[in-house]
C-alpha cells in the first residue's frame, strides 16, 4: 500500500508559521517595551510652551530676545507683550515700566507669563542747601540795596546806585566798613559789573568796574608791596570799540572778559578782553548774534559760558546760551530747556550765572525764582531746576551768586532791610 506524506507536511508548515507569528506578536507587546515617541509638532495631547528671555531686568532702550520651547525642542510660536502680538522674537523696550510677556500656539498650552522690568535711566538732580552765614542791618544810609557786588576770600564788596556808597562786609568780623568812593562810579541807567581780580597787576589784588566808557580800578586796603594808593580808585580810558554799558563780565587768568551790551547794539556781538598788566584790549571772537539784553558770563576750565537775551525790545525776546573756548577761540551754541527760553529780562548788574564744581548755575530770579543747572561734563542742562527760591531774598536786583574760591559758593542779597549772606552747599545726586 502506498503511503501519502505531502498533506501532513503542508498542514505542519501552516501551523509552524502561525506559531511563529503568534510568538512575535506576544513579544512586542510584552512588559518593558515603549511605544513610538509622539512628534512634538503634532502632539496627541496639549504640550506646555516654555518662554525664556535674554534679560528680564533692563534699562530703557535695551533689546530683549525671546526663545520658546516645548518638550525640550524649539517651537515657532506667537509672542504677546501685554496682549499685543510681536512680529519678531526680539523687542526694544523704550519706556520704563513692567510688562507681561506670553507665548501662544494652537494645540499647545500658553506659556506661563514672564515679567520684564524696564527701569528709567538715573537722572541727575541738583540740590542747594542755604546755610546762613549771618544777617546784618543794611542801613538806609547805604541805600535800598547793593546793586553791584563782588567778593574776595575775606570780604563782600558792595556799591549802591541810590546813595553812591561803596563798602565791604567782613566775613570774619561780621562788620560793615565804608570805603573810599568816587562820584564817577555811578551812571544813571548804565550799570556795570565789579570784578575782584587776584594778583591783577604786579601781584596785587584789584577790583575793576567798567561803565560808560571808563574802567576804574580799586586798590583794596590790603594792597601791599609799597603801593601808595590803598583804598583809592584809578581811572583807565576805554576806546570806543570796547564801549562799556551793561555787559557780562568774567575773569580768566590775566584777562578780564566782557561780552554783550544792552546799551549799544554795535558792540553787543563782540567778545572783548582786557589785560591789566599791559593795559591793552583786544577782540578775539564774535558771537553768532548780538546779545543786546542783559548778559551774564562765567568761566570754568578755559571755557566761558554766556547767557543773554536777543531782541529784548521786540516784544518777543529769547534767551541764548553760548560756550566760548578761550584757547581755540570758537563759539558753540547750546540749546536751552523750555523753562529758560523766554524771559522778561535776564538781569543787569547782579551776577546770576556762576560756574562751580563742573556745573554752571543760573539764578532765574526775574522770572521763575528757580536755579537752572548746566552739566559741563554732559554738555546739557539738567532736566529739573532747583525750584522756588522766592522767599530767600527781597529783590533780584540785589541778589548775587559768588564763588571766591574753587570750594566756596555764596549767595548774597537783602531781606526785610537786612543784608543776608548764605554759604551754599551744592550737590548733584542720581535718582
Amino acid at each position: 500500500m502506498k503511503v501519502q506524506f505531502s498533506p501532513y507536511f503542508k498542514y505542519a508548515g501552516v501551523l509552524l508559521c502561525s506559531a511563529l507569528l503568534l510568538f512575535a506578536c506576544s513579544k512586542d507587546d510584552g512588559p518593558g517595551n515603549k511605544p513610538d515617541p509622539v512628534d512634538p509638532i503634532n502632539p496627541t495631547e496639549d504640550a506646555q510652551l516654555m518662554l525664556a528671555a535674554s534679560k528680564t531686568d533692563i534699562d530703557e532702550g535695551e533689546i530683549v530676545t525671546f526663545t520658546i520651547t516645548a518638550d525640550g525642542k524649539t517651537i515657532d510660536a506667537d509672542i504677546y507683550i501685554d496682549d499685543e502680538k510681536l512680529s519678531d522674537t526680539t523687542h526694544t523696550f523704550d519706556t520704563a515700566g513692567e510688562y507681561e510677556v506670553v507665548a501662544k500656539k494652537a494645540t499647545y498650552k500658553d506659556s506661563e507669563p514672564l515679567k520684564i522690568t524696564v527701569k528709567a535711566p538715573a537722572k541727575k538732580v541738583a540740590k542747594l542747601t542755604f546755610n546762613k552765614v549771618n544777617t546784618v542791618p543794611y542801613t538806609p544810609a547805604y541805600g535800598t540795596g547793593p546793586s553791584r557786588m563782588t567778593m574776595s576770600k575775606t570780604h563782600v564788596y558792595t556799591f549802591s546806585s541810590t546813595t553812591n556808597k561803596f563798602k565791604r562786609y567782613s566775613l570774619t568780623n561780621d562788620t560793615w566798613e565804608e570805603l573810599n568812593h568816587t562820584n564817577q562810579l555811578n551812571f544813571v541807567g548804565v550799570e556795570g559789573k565789579m570784578l575782584y581780580v587776584e594778583e591783577a597787576v604786579l601781584g596785587q589784588d584789584l577790583i575793576f568796574y567798567l561803565a560808560n566808557r571808563k574802567m576804574r580800578a580799586y586798590f583794596p586796603k590790603e594792597t601791599g608791596g609799597g603801593i601808595p594808593f590803598r583804598d583809592t580808585w584809578r581811572e583807565i580810558d576805554v576806546a570806543d570799540q570796547y564801549i562799556s554799558g551793561e555787559r557780562a563780565a568774567a575773569v580768566h587768568g590775566k584777562y578780564l572778559y566782557y561780552v554783550g551790551n544792552s546799551r549799544n547794539d554795535a558792540h553787543a556781538q563782540s567778545i572783548d578782553r582786557y589785560n591789566p598788566e599791559t593795559d591793552t584790549w583786544e577782540t578775539p571772537a564774535q558771537l553768532p548774534v548780538a546779545v543786546n539784553g542783559g548778559a551774564h558770563a562765567a568761566i570754568y576750565n578755559n571755557k566761558m559760558y554766556i547767557l543773554g537775551e536777543v531782541n529784548p525790545a521786540s516784544g518777543d525776546p529769547r534767551r541764548v546760551f553760548y560756550i566760548y573756548d578761550t584757547e581755540q577761540l570758537t563759539v558753540k551754541d547750546v540749546s536751552l530747556p523750555e523753562g529758560m527760553r523766554s524771559s522778561s529780562i535776564v538781569g543787569r548788574p547782579p551776577q546770576h550765572l556762576i560756574a562751580f564744581e563742573n556745573y554752571v548755575l543760573f539764578l532765574d530770579y526775574y522770572n521763575s525764582n528757580n536755579v537752572f543747572v548746566f552739566d559741563i561734563a554732559d554738555n546739557q542742562w539738567l532736566e529739573n531746576p532747583i525750584e522756588n527760591l522766592s522767599n530767600m531774598f527781597d529783590k533780584a536786583l540785589y541778589t548775587n551768586l559768588m564763588s571766591p574760591s574753587a570750594d566756596k559758593l555764596y549767595a548774597a542779597g537783602t531781606k526785610d532791610g537786612n543784608f543776608i549772606l548764605y554759604e551754599l552747599e551744592f550737590t548733584v545726586v542720581e535718582e
